[in-house]
């Protein structure tokens, strides 16, 4: 699968925002991730027995065709969350506040994700776009993790 099928490069560029500022990524059966070195987009298909991520490839192997297991290089892998893993991430990363709701609309031509939040000072709403609900999703949650990691 290429980047481009089911994820756009801003969206990758700013999964790699999200790791660089502590996304942390505890790989599940059916996450996407980014290859950088392979510059393709992956599907985790299982977790073997020592905890370690696989992907399902078609190839040959001792002259037989078929599907074999393949370990996913973690280090060189970004996590690509999905809508619902994303707005999970938010409220987990959220959880002090007093209240969090994160929503997301489309129109024919932009994607909003908004986000209302309260904390001990402030209630905070904010709007982030993109072309897609998971591009306006992967800003806000890259914002409110460089929020947090300056105070």
């Amino acid at each position: 699968m290429n980047v481009n099928d089911n994820f756009i490069k801003v969206e990758i560029e700013l999964a790699r925002k999200m790791k660089q500022n502590g996304l942390v990524w505890q790989p599940m059966k059916h996450d996407y991730y980014w290859d950088e070195s392979t510059d393709k987009v992956g599907q985790i298909a299982d977790i073997n027995r020592e905890g370690k991520p696989m992907m399902l490839y078609i190839g040959y192997k001792g002259g037989f065709g078929g599907w074999y297991p393949l370990t996913i290089k973690l280090e060189t892998s970004i996590w690509l969350p999905s809508i619902e893993q994303s707005v999970g991430t938010i409220q987990e990363l959220l959880s002090d506040c007093d209240y969090v709701e994160v929503c997301t609309t489309w129109w024919t031509d932009v994607c909003n994700a908004y986000i209302m939040y309260e904390t001990e000072e402030d209630v905070i709403e904010e709007e982030y776009a993109g072309d897609t609900q998971r591009e306006a999703l992967y800003k806000l949650l890259a914002d409110i993790l460089i929020k947090l990691g300056e105070t």
